[in-house]
């Protein structure tokens, strides 16, 4: 199996010397999966459908104008990560919810014993942010 983003982009942290490596889980799961997501609760989210609906877009905006620029905004997950080495790979960021993904994330979780049973991520998504 080809070496996952995690492994590409950790190198240069490794390398960096502040930071050491015991695996690569990432491959372990696959070459494609959300990895993470910003959440709420129903009972805001129903209270302030225009405040979810305003950070949806933002988020999208950021992610959209992250992906097409990498190389400006490399200066600033470097900074973020606390490394001095160049960036050679960077992580797309999310635009849009891909279900299967999340699935597989959710599926591994109760595979492992950290969800008691699987479920339908749309059934946690709020609707809007599927649409979109």
């Amino acid at each position: 199996m080809p070496a996952s983003w995690w492994s590409r982009f950790s190198g240069a942290a490794i390398a960096g010397g502040k930071v050491r490596s015991i695996g690569d889980p990432i491959s372990g799961i696959g070459g494609h999966f959300m990895q993470s997501l910003w959440f709420t609760s129903a009972d805001f989210a129903a209270k302030n459908p225009d405040a979810i609906e305003h950070f949806i877009r933002a988020m999208r905006e950021a992610a959209t104008y992250a992906n097409g620029h990498h190389t400006e905004t490399a200066g600033m997950l470097l900074k973020f990560l606390n490394i001095d080495v160049p960036l050679t790979t960077r992580v797309p960021l999310g635009v849009r919810f891909n279900t299967a993904q999340i699935q597989t994330v959710i599926d591994l979780q109760v595979r492992y014993k950290m969800l008691p049973a699987t479920f339908d991520p749309r059934d946690v998504i709020y609707p809007a942010a599927l649409r979109a």
